[in-house]
């Protein structure tokens, strides 16, 4: 984050409890009007956050739902990373996730999934992702198959699970292109390897499991180099290509694919550079509608979906001109429900990157210029 004071004398008070960071996100505006200013209360109501998740200077912050429980993960700079299970309406502490191997800057907590069965953390530090039972018992360990200790392949920036596997993106593998693999988490047996056939493709960096089918996103890269982005479906037993498809229109560097969730049976794909959700539907992946946002704002860095809304992330909207990025709730057809913009007084917290969503909450991940990481919950 730019901004970052080069020291720090200790840990000090979370910047929320001086500048009440995101306090009322809602309050900040409404369909229909400046995302500044609110018009009228909205059903969407801040009721717990948690943070600082993690010692040190945090690097982000990942999130994950199945259900009302909420999985996050919080990456450090120089410090081992932190990962717990909550309640998603009430944030209540459910499971802290034991770092199975902590070391400095091991990356634990980059990125997480969870299903049914098991909780899913990526070290991508060390290049291993942990899975775990709902009670935090460690499962088993993966550790990444052909390390590339020069440029790195980023195995376990992004993670899936479901039908019993663990799914994995390397997304910086074979120069860039990408690599995914998907291993029994029972037996440990790797499955399914398939990688992507464009240079810089970035393949992995998004992944979904839908019941049978393994939603990849390739958003590309380097804009210069890199295509517009797709996003392909594949059987999630067979690894067989299903379907595979880009955004009409889309030109090289506009990221299509950079962020997935399911909502129903349809998949809301982001596509950040030129600010657009397109929603695909998931059995053949027709493009149903599209949002656009404003210019500049990384409209659809990240998306979420729930019963009845549809969750677009802005980082880099600036209502307050602090850097505090913006959420917006649309409904399914595409009108603007609601606008949840940081209060005055929070400083490049970049709202909307990370968000998770279950039944009736919403949540999301900020992590502000000084360092410090946190995960705030909405409910209606």
């Amino acid at each position: 984050m730019s901004g970052r004071p080069e020291a720090r004398a200790g840990r000090r008070s979370p910047p929320w409890a001086q500048h009440r960071v995101l306090a009322a996100l809602l309050a900040a505006g409404l369909a229909g009007a400046s995302p500044s200013r609110a018009v009228a209360s909205g059903p969407w109501v801040e009721g717990w956050r948690r943070g600082p998740l993690a010692p040190g200077p945090e690097h982000g912050v990942a999130l994950a739902s199945y259900g009302r429980r909420l999985v996050y993960g919080s990456s450090t700079e120089d410090e081992p990373g932190a990962a717990a299970i909550v309640d998603g309406a009430t944030g209540e502490t459910l499971v802290a996730i034991a770092n199975p191997a902590p070391g400095p800057s091991d990356g634990f907590g980059a990125a997480v999934a969870i299903d049914a069965a098991f909780v899913a953390v990526a070290a991508t530090g060390s290049g291993t992702v942990s899975v775990f039972d709902w009670s935090g018992r460690l499962l088993r360990s993966f550790a990444d198959p052909a390390p590339d200790p020069v440029a790195g392949s980023g195995f376990g920036a992004a993670l899936a699970l479901g039908r019993g596997l663990l799914v994995v993106g390397a997304p910086l593998a074979l120069g860039g292109r990408g690599l995914v693999r998907a291993w029994d988490v029972r037996s440990g047996a790797l499955v399914l390897a398939f990688a992507g056939d464009e240079p810089a493709g970035d393949f992995g960096r998004a992944l979904l499991c839908a019941g049978d089918l393994l939603l990849v996103g390739a958003p590309g890269r380097d804009p210069l180099v890199a295509p517009a982005g797709r996003v392909e479906a594949r059987g999630l037993r067979d690894g067989a290509l299903r379907w595979r498809t880009s955004a009409a229109g889309a030109r090289p560097g506009d990221r299509f694919g950079a962020a997935l969730a399911l909502r129903g049976g349809t998949v809301l794909v982001g596509a950040p550079a030129p600010g657009e959700v397109t929603t695909l539907r998931l059995r053949d992946g027709v493009a149903l509608r599209r949002l656009a946002g404003p210019a500049g704002e990384d409209f659809g860095a990240g998306v979420a979906g729930s019963a009845g809304v549809v969750f677009v992330g802005a980082p880099g909207a600036d209502p307050t001109e602090t850097d505090a990025g913006l959420v917006r709730a649309f409904s399914p057809s595409g009108a603007l429900r609601q606008a949840i913009a940081p209060a005055a007084g929070t400083y490049c917290a970049g709202a909307g990157s990370r968000l998770a969503a279950g039944p009736g909450f919403l949540a999301v991940g900020i992590v502000d210029c000084f360092g410090e990481a946190a995960v705030f919950g909405f409910s209606r």
